[in-house]
């Protein structure tokens, strides 16, 4: 194609103006306060620097920090996007030993070493010190006359410690007063301000600006960001926090996700403060239930930070976002310039919809066996992308799709290169098993790195934090035949060789109990059975896939989980050893290819190994 030399510098001109734009957005931070009792892995390309929730001050004046394996996993993160800033946050509300060691010189330095030697130790870029408040005994312990200029002795010697490597930065109450910002900022890389909480109903607890229809607090976002500037922080050291749940002034705090749940069933009716900004629910007497905040005020709040050129943004928390990250996804784009290439990103003839920060998706009818292409990208196809067995095998030149012909929702992440197939009803519902007639999807759930792709393609699919994850961590294990599910999981990755234990359910979450669960045989719940001799149903817990005694798996090794659900009631799992034979459940048929079995590359497999295989449908004994 050629173009004229006037549209050339056209062009040019359009994307000097945007390269400037850019450069000035990239200067913000976008703050995220990640917390050590949730279970989600972030998405590290949508903030440029985390804070870990908590750390403490320990008995001996060292820091110590929450949940260190979690904080491992976070810093991790680091590995697919080497900008992410990641803090340790020390403190939070109620914490206590600051007052004692602020207060003695010997005991800061001895604080301030320690955190010089956590950093390293972590490989941490800093320190965020979240002490609520300097004089406010909220932790139990009675503040001297002078907590002020200890805090401002605190951040010196932090500072003196950390020197230019590490960053030290704040969490400030939305009342300035209870530091000596003049005396501390020097030390200071910036300070969060917690621009939330100021209230509950019914009255905002996060309002911009003050008046409205709904009461306001003590003090509205607005106003507490001016007092911070006039109390000497300049405004590019000043971050501007914003909440991330519903509040409901009873220390009851909702996620985004449950606040649209309650609004789409009927519970709360939603309303829009046209003055303070913010949204709001009422049940249907009318009464206030929570404020909250979404993509239609946040966005006006970045609108803010960007209009007072202010350092950035700050949020709490992670967790509290919806199931598509539409808060994260705002703050970012609206803070950072919405620098998102949007493709045109295809499945076979069927487009998908860009919905997010580098994401596509849409709910889509597809054909077991019919062959599909991946376009809009050439990294689609660059063997970058991790593309799951169970769902899509490479065939011909394109995917062979896995699953029976039905309605599914197609998911490309290009954050993390992953394409994800998960099972939907007719009105885009996540796929359930039934109880009477043994179809739908199947869905599976266990404990640390367990999960589906693994760890290195998507940290936020590829494990749970013990027994408690979130409902999007279950894993969809799809109808491949009549009644007949299969599931692929590997040593290494999404298996640990020495501490398998995972379980099947009914729906991706856990449901009422036993009767949502596939367990062992008691006379009344829908059970499951195996004559694997490598892995067991384990009658202890209640159905959960455990190892063999003495069984050993080798890292790399894969296995196939072939559920029967023939009987409903009364599972039969049948375990297939897929990194030297048969894998494959379903035959492909294209216009070079006959019928026959593949393996997990797509290749046929001419000399199978001995087990039991699904092929058509059909159970079958190679011996």
């Amino acid at each position: 194609m050629k173009y004229y030399m006037i549209k050339k510098l056209f062009l040019v001109a359009i994307v000097l103006f945007s390269m400037i734009g850019q450069v000035k957005a990239a200067e913000k931070v976008v703050v995220a306060y990640v917390t050590s009792w949730s279970s989600i892995m972030p998405d590290p390309f949508v903030m440029t620097h985390i804070n870990y929730a908590f750390g403490g001050v320990g008995s001996d004046n060292k820091v110590y920090s929450d949940g260190t394996s979690r904080l491992k996993n976070i810093v991790k993160l680091k590995e697919k996007n080497p900008e992410l800033k990641i803090l340790l946050s020390v403190g939070g509300w109620g914490r206590g030993k600051f007052t004692p060691m602020a207060a003695n010189e010997k005991a800061r330095q001895i604080f301030a070493e320690s955190c010089v030697k956590f950093c390293r130790d972590y490989n941490l870029d800093g320190i965020d010190i979240d002490w609520e408040f300097p004089g406010n005994n909220s932790s139990g312990e009675k503040s001297p006359n002078d907590e002020k200029q200890n805090y401002t002795l605190l951040m010196r010697d932090l500072r003196e410690a950390l020197g230019d490597k590490f960053l030290l930065t704040m969490a400030s109450s939305a009342d300035p007063g209870y530091y000596d910002y003049k005396s501390c900022i020097q030390y200071l890389d910036f300070v969060n301000v917690m621009t939330y909480d100021m209230s509950g109903p019914p009255n905002h607890h996060s309002a911009l600006c003050r008046g409205g229809v709904v009461g306001n607090g003590w003090l509205v976002m607005h106003e507490s960001i001016q007092r911070h500037l006039t109390a000497g922080i300049p405004a590019h050291k000043l971050v501007m926090g914003l909440a991330f749940y519903g509040n409901s002034g009873a220390g009851s705090q909702i996620s985004l996700q449950e606040i649209k749940n309650g609004i789409a069933s009927g519970k709360w009716i939603d309303h829009w403060d046209d003055v303070a900004k913010v949204p709001y629910v009422t049940d249907a007497s009318g009464k206030f239930a929570y404020g909250y905040d979404d993509e239609r005020s946040l966005t006006i709040k970045c609108q803010y930070i960007l209009d007072n050129d202010l350092a950035g943004g700050m949020y709490w928390e992670y967790n509290n976002d919806d199931n598509i990250g539409t808060e994260r996804t705002t703050v970012f784009e609206k803070l950072m310039g919405g620098i998102v290439e949007k493709k045109e990103v295809k499945i076979g003839d069927y487009p998908l919809d860009y919905i997010g920060l580098n994401t596509y998706s849409a709910i889509l009818d597809m054909e077991q066996d019919c062959v599909y292409t991946m376009s809009g990208a050439e990294e689609l196809t660059d063997g970058s992308w991790y593309y799951d067995p169970d769902f899509l095998r490479p065939v011909d030149g394109g995917y062979g799709f896995v699953p029976i012909t039905g309605r599914y929702k197609i998911t490309a992440f290009f954050n993390t290169h992953y394409f994800q197939i998960l099972p939907v009803d007719a009105t885009g519902n996540l796929l359930t098993y039934s109880k009477e007639d043994g179809t739908g999807a199947i869905w599976m759930i266990g404990n640390a790195n367990v999960g589906k792709p693994d760890i290195a393609h998507a940290g936020n699919w590829g494990a749970s934090n013990g027994w408690n994850p979130t409902p999007d961590m279950f894993v969809a294990v799809p109808q491949v035949a009549d009644k007949i599910y299969q599931l692929t999981l590997t040593v290494g990755q999404q298996l640990v060789a020495t501490d398998v234990n995972f379980k099947f359910f009914h729906q991706p979450g856990w449901g009422n109990n036993n009767s949502d669960e596939f367990n062992v045989r008691d006379g009344s719940h829908y059970h499951i059975s195996t004559t694997s001799n490598v892995f067991r149903i384990d009658n202890e817990e209640n159905g959960n896939i455990k190892l063999v005694e003495g069984a050993k798996l080798t890292d790399g090794a894969t296995y196939v989980f072939t559920i029967d659900c023939s009987d409903p009631t009364s599972a039969v799992l049948i375990v297939s050893d897929g990194t030297t034979g048969v894998s494959a459940p379903w035959n492909f048929y294209s216009r070079n290819q006959s019928s026959g079995i593949f393996d997990l590359q797509g290749r046929r497999v001419v000399n199978p190994s001995r087990g039991i295989h699904i092929q058509n449908g059909r159970k079958f004994m190679i011996k």
